[in-house]
Parts: structure tokens; sequence; C-alpha cells
């Protein structure tokens, strides 16, 4: 029986993937969809991680064909050497190919789109008044919150709750929705201009400042989605940064955990 695909549109990037779009996890995928079949990278899931092995225990193995991973839950992601293939050897204790597809792509997707122009940030993305902004900050540091009160109280839109896609269209850096968002459960197929980076702290008090570029470049840094273990893919990611704060004005938001926090970003994102 011949293999029915589905084909991903994330961010300008398609995926051809086997993929049941009428299973639990799949739907999250649903809005992306695409008409697309010129796939940009082509994915598996093998229900049986017997056929693959990572040697002397290690956490990334590379070799001449290109990488094999280990992944959460006794999963095994394998990518070719220009990252367009990718295969996810799923472990016993997955038994739902659409439950693996959505836990585990969002790693790979990271990486593959790095040699491609593209970057993900750990990271909220807002889109208030026609603006593009990008919120970040260290664990458990309020992002979530503060872009709570922004939907909330300002009626900003978020495109995503946890991870922003960023690429260049046209020459100016845009950033996309894609399915994976964390906990937050928040994310639509939309496309922004980045105008503004945020790097949230709490605080006692409400202070906004700009952050010169090798101050945002170090800040920003912090916050990719790249592999260490690489030192190509690493330095995409440091190139796109180096770019991008040459080109995106970066605020620092030392911040209270009420709306006042709101007022203080949102005067400061109008005075740039």
């Amino acid at each position: 029986m011949e293999v029915e695909y589905t084909y991903l549109n994330i961010g300008g990037y398609c995926i051809k993937a086997d993929l049941d779009m009428f299973t639990p996890h799949a739907l999250a995928f649903k809005s992306f969809v695409c008409d697309k079949k010129d796939s940009d990278f082509e994915l598996e899931v093998v229900l049986d991680n017997n056929c693959i092995t990572i040697e002397d225990d290690k956490v990334v193995d590379v070799t001449e064909d290109g990488y094999k991973i280990e992944l959460k839950n006794q999963n095994v992601l394998s990518a070719s050497k220009d990252w367009r293939k990718w295969s996810i050897y799923a472990g016993k204790k997955n038994d739902r190919i659409d439950h693996v597809i959505y836990y585990e792509l969002k790693k790979p997707f990271s990486y593959a789109v790095l040699p491609y122009g593209g970057v993900v940030f750990h990271g909220v993305v807002l889109e208030w008044n026609g603006k593009g902004i990008i919120l970040c900050a260290e664990s458990a540091g309020g992002k979530t919150t503060h872009a709570r009160m922004w939907r909330d109280y300002e009626n900003a839109l978020v495109i995503n709750g946890d991870r922003a896609l960023c690429r260049k269209v046209e020459g100016v850096w845009h950033a996309f929705g894609q399915p994976w968002c964390g906990t937050s459960g928040e994310f639509v197929n939309r496309k922004i201009k980045i105008d503004v980076f945020v790097m949230l702290e709490k605080s006692k008090r409400n202070m906004a400042t700009r952050l010169n570029p090798y101050e945002a470049f170090l800040n920003l840094a912090e916050h990719v989605f790249a592999p260490k273990w690489s030192v190509e893919l690493m330095n995409y990611a440091l190139d796109y940064i180096d770019d991008m704060v040459t080109s995106i004005p970066m605020l620092k938001l030392e911040c209270v955990k009420d709306y006042t926090a709101v007022e203080t970003l949102k005067k400061a994102i109008l005075d740039l």
C-alpha cells in the first residue's frame, strides 16, 4: 500500500511526513498543512529503536553519513549530513506515531533550519498594533505571564508562546508561528516582521533600557536553539544573531509582575 504523506509548511519550510491528521497530537499541525509537494525536509518515524544504536553510550554520534542523537523516552533521531532527511526511531514507551512526531520533531527542525537561513529562539512571539515583539527570559523568568498580560490588556496576539522561529523575508527578519509552543498551548500559523527583542528580568521596579549590539548579542545567544556539539550549526546561529542585533533593537525590561510592567515596556517600544 502506497504511503500518503502530509506536507507541512512551517515558516516557509516544507516538511514531508508520514502523518495521520486524524490523531490527537497531529491536530496541532492542521493549520500548517499545505499543498506544496517540493519538500525541503523529509521525515519518517519507525516504531522500533532496536535497528539503530549510538556508539559508546554517546548522546550524539557523528558519522560519515550524518548524525544520531539520543532523544527523550528512548527515542533516537537519525539525520542526514545536510539535515534534509530525518528518521525518528521510537522506543518501547511510544506506540503512537503522532505522539512521537509532535514531541520529538521540534529538535531536528530547530537544528535543520540553521543551514537554510532559519534560527529558533526560546521566546514568546507577540503581534501588537502591527509590531512584532519577541520576549525572552530565563527559565521561570515570567515571559508567559508577561505575554498574557499583553494579550489580555492590550489585545496582543500570541503567535507562539514558547518558541520564536526567525528567518529573513526579502531581506527583513520575520518571526513565524510553529506548532511547538511548550506548555503555553498558544500558537497560530502567522508571520510578523520583528520590531524589537525584549529581555525580561524580575525586579522590584519597572525600568526599560536599550542594550547596545554587543550586549544584545550576548543576551540573545543565551536563548538560541543550536547544538553546542556542532561548530558548524552553532556558527550559523551566531552569524544570524550578529546580523539581527545590528538591525533590530533590543530592550532589557526589569519588571514587577503586574500590568505596570506592560505600560513601561509599551512606552519604551513606542519611543524607539
